[in-house]
């Protein structure tokens, strides 16, 4: 389906039925990023969608900005009627997600931060790390060029999953289009501002994320006023993908728990 934000088409689809759901991807990813999430579909409305730049959405030649993230995201949920919903985002729809959050609260019946940081003061990956992701994304390098994004048992063990991922991820957009994408958040910093999120939030990291160190999401839980936090082992960045059946269960407890007014602050980070 399609929705127009002005000059801009936005590509989206809704599945299932009941509570909805809004789901958004990372920085370079569309909508596929959330294939192994679709199984939710049995108990939510799922709610996907293409940001500006990838997948089928347009691909305008400007540079973008946060607001025009937080506006696609907007009329989005505008469009589909939606007054209350849950709002999922890993990585640069993290990012989107808490400023979405800053800014219409009164929308949100509960979020999950995935992978994801807080702006420009957060701690980046190792050097090794950052020369990887600098070299391109394309030929016999793609695995390489990947492989930090994964826990060191997924490389090993799970080569299907990293192929296939690498298939989808080089239809998404071109290089060009995820430079465009990440200089909206060249000067995004919520460092400052994140403790004014009071709805229900459940923040997920995987313990062996090289792209999004863990310690950012360990300071966006401590500054959180109503945040559960979620460790899983053996995974990297894309946790939703390396341990999806998990981190499907969890989404599910953390929704059933916001919904039925269980839902309260856990400090001490749980480890699964």
């Amino acid at each position: 389906m399609i929705l127009r934000n002005g000059d801009i088409q936005i590509f989206y689809n809704v599945v299932g039925k009941g509570t909805p759901i809004v789901f958004i991807e990372g920085l370079g990813y569309s909508m596929w990023m959330w294939k192994f999430q679709k199984s939710l579909s049995m108990k939510y409305k799922l709610i996907f969608y293409d940001n500006r730049g990838v997948g089928k959405s347009s691909k305008p030649e400007e540079n973008y900005t946060l607001d025009d993230f937080q506006s696609d995201l907007f009329s989005l949920v505008q469009s589909l009627k939606l007054e209350k919903f849950f709002l999922i985002g890993v990585s640069m729809g993290g990012m989107i997600a808490e400023q979405f959050a800053l800014e219409h609260q009164e929308m949100i019946e509960g979020l999950v931060l995935s992978s994801t940081n807080f702006g420009i003061r957060s701690k980046l990956p190792s050097m090794d790390v950052l020369k990887i992701l600098s070299e391109p994304l394309n030929g016999k390098e793609m695995f390489e060029r990947m492989r930090p994004a994964f826990s060191e048992k997924t490389v090993l063990n799970n080569r299907k999953l990293i192929d296939l991922i690498i298939e989808e991820r080089s239809l998404d957009s071109p290089i060009v289009k995820q430079v465009q994408q990440s200089m909206a958040f060249i000067k995004f910093d919520v460092l400052d501002k994140i403790q004014n999120i009071s709805c229900p939030t459940l923040v997920i990291s995987g313990l062996d994320d090289k792209i999004v160190p863990i310690e950012n999401s360990e300071i966006i839980h401590e500054k959180l006023p109503n945040s559960k936090f979620i460790k899983f082992r053996d995974s990297g960045h894309l946790v939703n993908m390396e341990r999806h059946n998990d981190y499907n269960a969890e989404i599910d407890k953390f929704c059933t728990s916001v919904m039925s007014k269980s839902f309260s602050k856990v400090i001490t980070p749980l480890v699964i």
